[in-house]
């Protein structure tokens, strides 16, 4: 049995510092480590075999709960589902005609090869572009979260600065990938060096701008490190991506990992007894007793 962790009486979801290294210390460390190896080492764990033994491994254990977990808060829930039918049924009915489209049209003559590919690079970009939203929508709301916890309300003018900050790195983001795709007239304006390096300048600078914001409300007192992590998470991955673009990979599980946190927390608080604050095994999934019993070793380790 665990104590329900309430915001007025513990400002944290799993413990203080369980909330700190498992939605950004540890990915940061991680691939913080990575990265240095990488740009001093000839040898690699990025090599084709070792990636890809390393991702499905990786995927197994945190990605793919990631998403079970999205799925069951979408679907087991009528109220949510309800709320947000475009995302429940409409977007993947839409993704799904849009793979069978390009894939029967990949099976066709020249010219509808030529369509599916096009048709795949759109998909492509529309998918990046959600990708970043998702991204940085869920580290926005992780960051306001932890300042919530430690009752700070940033005023507008500075939420303005932050939110906007955070948003920068959708569009270098959508940019980025549109790099990897192969030299397209319709894409040329997407694909310009230019436009590359004006968005790179406007993530940097948004990075600078709230990091001044962030650091003066920290030595203030106003909030903690777990907010201070969380920007400097966001700016860090997508700055290991910018150097190899390989690293979305392990951005990827550090995004789920982040994820499940909030995500456990929040099946456990539904599965509190209303009387005394207690979670019960019969109410809450197995998997999330689970995680709630890994994340507070992570916090007893780390305290």
């Amino acid at each position: 049995m665990f104590k329900s962790l309430q915001p007025n009486s513990n400002p944290s979801l799993f413990g203080f510092w369980a909330d700190f290294w498992l939605t950004s210390g540890i990915s940061i460390i991680v691939i913080s480590l990575l990265l240095v190896f990488n740009l001093t080492s000839s040898a690699t764990f990025t090599t084709p075999n070792n990636l890809i033994s390393i991702t499905l491994l990786f995927q197994l254990l945190i990605n793919w709960p990631h998403f079970m977990v999205s799925y069951r808060l979408l679907y087991s829930q009528p109220h949510v589902f309800k709320r947000h039918k475009s995302a429940a049924i409409v977007v993947p009915l839409m993704l799904l005609g849009i793979v069978a489209t390009i894939f029967f049209l990949s099976k066709g003559d020249e010219k509808q090869l030529g369509w599916s590919l096009l048709l795949g690079y759109i998909f492509w970009l529309i998918a990046s572009f959600y990708l970043a939203w998702h991204y940085v929508g869920q580290a926005w709301g992780c960051f306001i979260t932890f300042s919530l916890l430690v009752n700070h309300d940033w005023d507008n003018q500075k939420k303005l600065i932050l939110y906007w900050s955070f948003r920068s790195l959708i569009a270098w983001h959508l940019v980025w990938a549109a790099q990897l795709l192969p030299d397209i007239s319709l894409f040329a304006w997407l694909q310009s060096d230019l436009l590359y390096y004006g968005v790179a300048t406007t993530a940097v600078v948004g990075c600078l701008a709230s990091g001044s914001v962030v650091i003066m409300a920290w030595r203030a007192k106003q909030i903690d490190i777990r907010s201070l992590g969380i920007l400097f998470s966001i700016y860090f991955w997508y700055l290991a991506i910018f150097f190899d673009n390989k690293f979305i990979l392990w951005v990827q599980l550090a995004h789920a990992l982040q994820y499940l946190v909030f995500a456990a927390r929040v099946e456990l608080n539904h599965a509190s007894l209303a009387d005394n604050k207690i979670i019960s095994k019969k109410n809450a999934n197995p998997f999330y007793i689970f995680l709630c019993y890994i994340f507070r070793v992570v916090n007893f380790l780390a305290s």
